[in-house]
């Protein structure tokens, strides 16, 4: 706030009462705009002297009503900011409290609730990391950069003895959030943080993890630290028909696919297909073979690449909407695979599908 104008406004607050400095106070923590009751929540005084205090800030043109029953706004968003800096730090964190108790009182979601709970927290408190992980989670398809935001508070708020694997999760989440806003770098280090936190037995895990950080080596541009990553997880694997081998292998088919190595993409998904199907993974097996049909397209082995597309939307189309969600690069392989012989109006079908169940779940 530039020193003139903060002037002007220490002028106008001192105008204002004890109560209506309160209310104005708990406003500026509720938001803008902001409703009258949480401002009351957070100024912790009753409606009925808030909604009194509300006539006053009304008067004095420092809030404006809005087109919207039961809010308001300030005047300018320096005004709110003025009155963010002239209130003690300390009131301030119980404020934020209070409205995050308010709010939960009154049902609103965890995204709602996240900015109050962010700022209030206490270390170890596990309610706060929930509601943070669960706002993260519910705004991470529409709204990624917040999302990051919550799993980096949660994380934050974890305590030092929380299980290894929920502290991973957090920073899986927050790695995968901080990619889709193009921040590859400070994802990689999330992911590279989460390595040393991964206990040995933790093997599925551990593998989401390697390929999630190869997939941002990727995109990095470290395309032979993304191959020896995911080859190195492969070798140090004891249970080579496992699901997490096969999640491995297709891995590796994809890394074949950037260095350009189709001979080396068909022959890795064609040991996921063989491994899927000894599991009876029947969507692990869609899975791979629809980066098969892919690999042979890309490689011009186009009779065998038809082959493989014709299996591999057969098992797509058997797959409930639930099972492709675990599985939906699937869909987006196969409409690959479609582009490169082309099929365009069946590419077209399975991308549609994978953006509606990705947008679903």
């Amino acid at each position: 706030v530039p020193a003139a104008v903060a002037g002007a406004l220490a002028e106008e607050f001192a105008l204002l009462s004890g109560e209506a400095r309160l209310v104005l106070q708990g406003a500026a923590v509720a938001g803008d705009p902001f409703r009258p009751e949480l401002a009351a929540a957070a100024g912790n005084t009753s409606e009925a002297l808030a909604f009194d205090a509300l006539d006053a800030l009304l008067r004095l043109d420092l809030i404006h009503q809005t087109d919207v029953p039961r809010r308001f706004r300030f005047r300018h968003p320096l005004v709110r900011r003025a009155v963010e800096k002239s209130t003690p730090a300390a009131w301030s964190l119980g404020a934020h409290e209070r409205c995050a108790a308010a709010l939960e009182r009154q049902g609103a979601s965890a995204a709602e609730r996240a900015h109050h709970v962010a700022l209030a927290g206490r270390q170890g408190d596990l309610g706060a990391v929930a509601v943070l992980r669960e706002a993260g989670e519910t705004t991470a398809q529409r709204a990624p950069a917040s999302a990051a935001v919550w799993f980096g508070d949660a994380l934050r708020l974890l305590p030092e003895t929380a299980p290894a694997e929920s502290r991973v999760e957090l920073l899986l989440a927050r790695a995968r959030a901080l990619a889709a806003t193009g921040q590859f770098p400070q994802s990689h280090s999330a992911l590279l943080e989460s390595f040393d936190l991964v206990p040995p037995q933790a093997v599925a895990l551990r593998v989401r993890l390697t390929t999630a950080c190869a997939g941002v080596e990727h995109l990095l541009g470290r395309h032979e630290q993304a191959h020896g990553r995911l080859v190195s997880a492969m070798e140090s694997l004891s249970e080579q028909a496992s699901p997490a081998a096969a999640e491995l292998m297709i891995a590796l088919a994809m890394d074949g696919f950037a260095l350009m190595d189709y001979g080396r993409m068909r022959e890795w998904a064609e040991r996921a297909v063989t491994t899927a199907h000894g599991l009876g993974d029947r969507p692990l097996a869609a899975a791979a073979t629809a980066v098969v049909a892919f690999a042979c397209a890309a490689d011009g082995a186009i009779a065998v690449a038809e082959t493989r597309r014709h299996e591999a939307a057969a098992m797509v189309g058997d797959l409930s909407d639930h099972q492709l969600a675990l599985h939906l690069d699937t869909a987006v392989h196969l409409a690959g695979a479609e582009l490169y012989l082309d099929c365009y109006h069946e590419a077209e079908a399975h991308a549609d599908r994978a953006i509606t169940v990705g947008l679903a779940t």
